[in-house]
Formats: structure tokens, C-alpha cells, sequence
């Protein structure tokens, strides 16, 4: 995609008379005040105000962001009239073109889509003409039901330039609760006979389809231009897979040590006795819910809790806390895609990381985060000083700030090299971007300026290399 983040809104207010003198003049207001979409009664549409933005992303990001999903947007598609014979006059055979070529791109069965969201301005002229060519477009369904029609302009008026939020929001809120608004004023006697397979939803019902819920949406503009969008209920969210996420660690705390045993084995026993609870909400219901006693024991799980705990693990009576350091690495510790299952599963992480690499953009041709992630990367790729030092930097404030999130904190903070860039930042001495920065830059100058060589670490004392 062009964005990995989009935010698309629209506002219409009416700050003065201006619009409503010149819209009065062309002659589409509706004398009688109402919007009456698709209804043989109707006679122009009426203004409105207001505004509406939603955010685009992809669905595997969201999901990953923990982030609600409202709807998927399965495809859109734009065209223009060209020339016609006004400014306000629709075209049959453009509206008509838009809405296939949307579906056929998107690779979406037009026969899924249970309900529309028309343009419906409540015009004598614009309706019967939106009509005929969305039964051009669609056709009968297989099923032999009417798809569902409705114009949320009958309930807020026409916003205008904004005019397609509306029904935009409209959608995205019928989709989640599965029921649809009634469009107002429609008069269900006298519809016009280009409604053929549609049917206007003249009172508030609940909306149900054999499949997901698919909608589509037409916005149709004062100059001739024509969109369609097509929507999709949200899947379910994705179970959480606690193999794939890394392990859990359950801690356990009592007053003595054998009420400490009798906890754990009767929550072995519970666990037992429920096996479909997922170890990482038992994990973080108990971590978090109970008073620490001196006697405590710490179990590490991957889908074997129940078993840790029935083990006897082994305990120990808490003193006062040992201080805690954390030491940052150099150069010569990068492991392709060793960052993989923290990014999938630690967002504290992930977010440190995608704000890093953000920061300083590609180097080399990927993203710090792309490098961190790729288990198919040679060795030798990551390990280039100008990509190792920027991506050691930041997996080291991704990996501390993951830390602290879960409730790690340390006393003191160094680092080794390029190390001590991520240990100032880690102590609050260097901003991220300071310091990637700055290891970005140093990784950089050193490929540039310093000359071919090599290093290697020995594990022997002096004596024995003296001897070398």
C-alpha cells in the first residue's frame, strides 16, 4: 500500500447564507423540508451540517495493534461523467460503470451485497436515474430476495462536499450491530418502478444475510463525479495462539508455605477442570489479583501450566529486592528475525520498534523493523555496521521499554559500544530519535571512513594468548 495509517474525513458547515441562497436559485431544495429518497413525493433535498473522519488500516496491523476493527473495506472506485448536458444532470450509464468496475476489481460477488447506501438526494430527477442503474449493476440475487435500500439523507440532510460520511458512518455502525436505520419519507405505495429488486427500508429492522454482511455505498458529486465503496462486516478477531505467542509466566504468591502449595495445586486442578481457558488470561488474572505474600514461586508456561504446577515447583521466601542492572550490547549480537515473536506478542515492543524505525526510514533498503523481523536475512546482511547499530539501539529500547512495561525496571543501566547510545536512551539521557539517530550517523561514518578489517573474540586467559 501507498500508507501503512490513512485518516479520511469530511466536514460541511453552513458559516453563510451563501450556499443556500445559490442552492435555492438551481431549484433542488425541498420546498416541504424533507428529504424523501426514492419516493414518488420527492421534491429536492435539504442541507445539513456536520463531519465525520474514520481511519484506514490494514486489517493484519490493526489486529496486531489490538485496535477495533468496525468494517473491512473490501474495494472502491471512481469515474467522472465528462461532458453532460449540466452541471447537476446524472449519468445512467457512468453511475452504472463505477459500481461494476468496483466489484470486478475488489474481486467481490455483487450478488453478496444485501443492502446499499445510495447517494439518494430525494430529487425527481437524481433518484429514478440512481435506481436504474444500480439494477443494471447488480442484477436479481440468486437467492431471490431484494437487496435493502436506504439514503441517510433522509435523516440528516445533504452535507454537501461531506455528503458521503454520512452514509459511510451509517454503514459502519449498521454492520457491527447487524440492524439498519429506516430511511424517512418514503412513501412504499407509490415507488417508482426502476426499484425493481430493491426495496426501501422504510422502518428500523434487523439485517441478515446467508454470509457476511456486505454493503454497498454510492456518493455521487455536483460535477459529475461518481464513487462506490464496498464494505464488509469485521471478522471475528483472531484467537490469541499462546504457542505462537512465547511463553507466560504465572507468579504465585502465600503467607506460608504450605498455603503457597495448596494454591498452586488447586489452581493446577482448576486448570484441569477447565481446559478451554487461555493460559495467558489465567496468567495475567492471577498475576495481577492477589496480594504477594513472602512465599512465592514463579512457573514459565507454553500451553503446559496445569503440568508446571502439579510438578511442585520449586519456591522461595522474598527478601529484599537484589538491585537490578541492565546491560546493552554491541556490535556482533544481531540475529536475523530474532525479534519476531516479541513483535508479534509484546506491544510495547512493537510499538518501540516501529517508532524507531519510522524515525530514520529505510537503511539499506528495509526498515529497522523489517531487518528485526526477517528470519530468511543472511547473518551477514543485519550485521553490517551501518544497519547493526541503528537496529541494535532500537531493539534494545524496544526490548527495555517491554521490560518496564511489565513491570522490570532497573536500578542502573551501561552498555558495551554502540551499546552505550542505547543505555542513554534507556536511562532517559538520549530522546529515541537522538539516539538512533546518532547510531545511524556513526554507522554510516564508520562504513565510509573506516578502512576494510576484522575482529574476533577469544575466550582464553592472557597467558594463552600471549602464545598466539
Amino acid at each position: 500500500g501507498e500508507c501503512d495509517l490513512a485518516v479520511v474525513g469530511g466536514v460541511n458547515l453552513a458559516l453563510t447564507s451563501t450556499g443556500h441562497r445559490l442552492l435555492e436559485q438551481a431549484g433542488v431544495l425541498s420546498p416541504t423540508g424533507r428529504c424523501r429518497a426514492f419516493s414518488a413525493a420527492a421534491d429536492g433535498f435539504v442541507p445539513g451540517e456536520g463531519g465525520a473522519a474514520i481511519v484506514l488500516a490494514r486489517l493484519d496491523d490493526a489486529h496486531r495493534a489490538d485496535d477495533p476493527v468496525l468494517a473491512v473495506l473490501r474495494g472502491t472506485a471512481v469515474n467522472n461523467d465528462g461532458r453532460s448536458l449540466s452541471l447537476l444532470a446524472p449519468n445512467a450509464l457512468t453511475q452504472r460503470e463505477i459500481i461494476v468496475q468496483a466489484y470486478r476489481d475488489a474481486g467481490v460477488d455483487p450478488d453478496s451485497v444485501s443492502y446499499v447506501e445510495a447517494h439518494g438526494t430525494g430529487t425527481a430527477l437524481g433518484d429514478p436515474v440512481e435506481l436504474r442503474s444500480l439494477r443494471q449493476a447488480f442484477g436479481p440475487r440468486a437467492d431471490g430476495r431484494p437487496r435493502l435500500l436506504g439514503s441517510v439523507k433522509s435523516n440528516v440532510g445533504h452535507l454537501l462536499n461531506a455528503a458521503a460520511m454520512p452514509g459511510l458512518i451509517k454503514v459502519l455502525l449498521a454492520l457491527g450491530r447487524r440492524e439498519l436505520p429506516a430511511s424517512l419519507h418514503h412513501d412504499a405505495d407509490a415507488a417508482d418502478r426502476d426499484a425493481e429488486g430493491f426495496v426501501v427500508v422504510g422502518e428500523h429492522r434487523a439485517w441478515t444475510a446467508p454470509g457476511p454482511l456486505v454493503a454497498g455505498i454510492n456518493a455521487f458529486g455536483f460535477g459529475g463525479t461518481n464513487a462506490h465503496a464496498i464494505l464488509e462486516e469485521a471478522p471475528p478477531r483472531p484467537a490469541h495462539a499462546t504457542e505462537d505467542d512465547g511463553p507466560h509466566l504465572l507468579t504465585l504468591s502465600a503467607r506460608s508455605a504450605d498455603a503457597l502449595t495448596a494454591a498452586a495445586r488447586d489452581l493446577a486442578a482448576h486448570l484441569r477442570a477447565h481446559p478451554g481457558l487461555d493460559e495467558g488470561d489465567v496468567c495475567a488474572t492471577v498475576n495481577t489479583a492477589r496480594d504477594h505474600g513472602r512465599h512465592r514461586l514463579a512457573v514459565v508456561s507454553r500451553g503446559d501450566l496445569a503440568e508446571r504446577l502439579a510438578a511442585a515447583p520449586a519456591t522461595a521466601v522474598a527478601r529484599s529486592r537484589p538491585r537490578l542492572v541492565f546491560l546493552l550490547p554491541g556490535q556482533g549480537t544481531v540475529r536475523p528475525g530474532a525479534g519476531r515473536a516479541l513483535y508479534r506478542s509484546a506491544p510495547a515492543f512493537r510499538h518501540a520498534l516501529d517508532e524507531a524505525s519510522a524515525l530514520i526510514g529505510p537503511v539499506c533498503g528495509r526498515t529497522l523493523a523489517q531487518w528485526c523481523l526477517d528470519p530468511d536475512a543472511t547473518p551477514a546482511e543485519p550485521a553490517r555496521t551501518e544497519v547493526a547499530q541503528p537496529l541494535l539501539v532500537a531493539y534494545g529500547v524496544a526490548l527495555a521499554r517491554q521490560l518496564r512495561a511489565w513491570g522490570v525496571s532497573p536500578d542502573a543501566v551501561a552498555g558495551h559500544s554502540v551499546g552505550e547510545i542505547t543505555a542513554a536512551c534507556v536511562a532517559g539521557a538520549l530522546t529515541l530519535a537522538e539516539a538512533v539517530r546518532f547510531a545511524a550517523e556513526r554507522g554510516r561514518l564508520m562504513r565510509d571512513l573506516a578502512a576494510p578489517g576484522a575482529m574476533a573474540a577469544v575466550r582464553c586467559g592472557a597467558e594463552a594468548l600471549a602464545a598466539v
